[in-house]
């Protein structure tokens, strides 16, 4: 498939015109060969691009890109992940807030799916779109829920237990988004659940009596990209292989 035809399909598809953020997205890199297999990864580490080109891919998919709305020079690791791309004639495209907010492929849609919320309201609006979710469960224990969730995504739940022990009402917000907080306890949410764990949070939630559920920034913001790649998989026939490259927060 032609990098073209690709990147103006993923332009449309995310919405990346109608998404205002920080981070560049759509193309950062172009290379000049026909894409027969997508690489999707987290971040853009050198490890990722080298793991990239071993598994044959000519495009790497990132959540987050290689540039941001401000100038740095090419300098340090920015140049050595450039010149490794450039030698590799290996493209790069990035999805960062789009990739949040996507109503099929986003990583909070997914989230959302995976805890089986009913009746979702929208939380947390960019645009007018959710970046994360509210919902109804039947009712389950507050550590089973960390305990699946934790398996699914593969990461080590941290759990804040300062409300509830059965938990019906939820919210979901991928990343970093520990700021909410407040906005979730005060439409009546028993449990949060987002990726990063804040100090200034903990005497916060502590005091609202509101049970938070801490699986990673980077364990998050997995499960987007892996329904994206079989979105891409099902739609063009392309091979898609995710790179994992945990941190651990």
């Amino acid at each position: 498939m032609k990098l073209s035809e690709l990147v103006y399909y993923l332009d449309n598809y995310l919405e990346i015109d109608q998404v205002a953020d920080v981070c560049v997205n759509g193309l950062e890199v172009e290379c000049g060969q026909e894409i027969t297999k997508i690489a999707l990864a987290v971040d853009p580490a050198e490890q990722v691009f080298r793991k990239a080109d071993q598994e044959g891919a000519q495009l790497v998919l990132l959540h987050h890109g290689l540039f941001w709305k401000e100038a740095v020079p090419i300098t340090g690791p920015l140049y050595r992940r450039l010149r490794f791309l450039l030698r590799r004639d290996m493209a790069v495209y990035a999805a960062h807030l789009p990739l949040d907010i996507h109503e099929e492929v986003g990583h909070n849609a997914i989230l959302a799916g995976m805890i089986g919320l009913a009746n979702q309201e929208p939380f947390v609006l960019h645009k007018g779109k959710p970046l994360g979710y509210i919902g109804q469960l039947p009712g389950i224990h507050r550590s089973d829920l960390a305990d699946r969730l934790g398996a699914q995504l593969g990461v080590e739940p941290a759990l804040w237990a300062f409300g509830r022990e059965n938990v019906s009402r939820v919210a979901v917000c991928s990343g970093k988004a520990d700021s909410e907080l407040a906005e979730a306890h005060r439409r009546g949410c028993e449990l949060y659940i987002t990726g990063e764990t804040a100090h200034s949070a903990f005497t916060m939630a502590q005091d609202m009596g509101i049970n938070v559920l801490f699986l990673g920034h980077y364990g998050t913001e997995t499960v987007g990209l892996k329904a994206l790649g079989e979105h891409l998989h099902t739609r063009f026939g392309l091979e898609t292989v995710f790179i994992d490259h945990p941190t651990g927060l």
